[in-house]
């Protein structure tokens, strides 16, 4: 038990949780151990999941998570 989220209430006998700090703070917790780029905008997506960043970095990753709304995320 990580203590990163605890219950807040049962409804229907199914339990809700909630952050024990904050949610930025269990979004923290999710990403440790990961590379994250904050800020970073990415201008394609190549084939092999290659992130091409406004700055021409090439960023190779396994999964990505697009955080735009999705009607720009598909332009």
């Amino acid at each position: 038990n990580a203590g990163a989220a605890k219950p807040w209430f049962t409804d229907g006998g199914h339990t809700r949780y909630c952050a024990t700090a904050g949610m930025s703070r269990l979004a923290e917790w999710l990403a440790r151990g990961l590379n994250v780029r904050l800020a970073t905008q990415v201008t394609a997506i190549e084939p092999g999941w290659t992130a091409v960043t406004a700055s021409n970095e090439r960023i190779q990753a396994s999964h990505l998570l697009i955080t735009a709304p999705a009607p720009q995320s598909v332009t």
